[in-house]
């Protein structure tokens, strides 16, 4: 294979060429050739496994897993959450902007304890009800000047955003740092 000199179309088939063509190139392999390529193969197995899926390690994501949350709803946290983070830095530091984000945060606050106040149990997780929940709370408010205007998915962004900044829990509260480095190690899984 390393010898066999240039190849037009470099040997690979045909997928929608003229019927007259062939749809492989002819190619001679010798065995010594064959044994190179299964050598390599076996030297490097783990170069023909799928790849693994790594987990988000950052502190929303451990502990909305931790409170059961759907994979699905933590991939959209996290979206929600760098959205609003991109409308915080375009938003800048203008006149009134650090007074607008403390409000919002306590307007966000207050959301999120109603919902848990409504959802949390003692009988095992809650964090995929209270995620909903805080859904259907700011969606009540969303558009209006309480909330600067913004709508449910900013919203849901910010309380992500919290959440990473470990004001908001969807489970009881827990050593996220260590569940964080755990999963680093292999030692736990989402």
């Amino acid at each position: 294979m390393r010898a066999a000199g240039p190849h037009p179309r470099g040997n690979l088939p045909t997928v929608l060429g003229a019927a007259d063509e062939p749809e492989f190139e002819r190619r001679t392999v010798t065995a010594s050739e064959v044994d190179a390529a299964v050598r390599i193969a076996l030297a490097h197995v783990g170069a023909f496994e799928p790849l693994k899926v790594l987990p988000r390690t950052n502190r929303m994501a451990v502990k909305m897993d931790t409170g059961r949350c759907g994979v699905n709803a933590i991939e959209r946290a996290e979206d929600l959450r760098l959205d609003y983070q991109r409308y915080r830095r375009e938003r800048g530091g203008g006149p009134g902007t650090l007074a607008d984000t403390r409000k919002l945060q306590r307007v966000l606050m207050r959301l999120v304890d109603q919902s848990e106040q409504a959802v949390a149990s003692d009988g095992g997780p809650w964090g995929d009800a209270l995620w909903r929940e805080i859904e259907v709370r700011l969606a009540s408010v969303a558009g209006t000047p309480e909330v600067l205007g913004l709508d449910t998915d900013m919203l849901l962004g910010g309380v992500s955003d919290l959440s990473n900044r470990c004001k908001v829990w969807y489970s009881e509260p827990f050593d996220v740092a260590a569940r964080i480095a755990a999963i680093r190690r292999g030692e736990a899984s989402w």
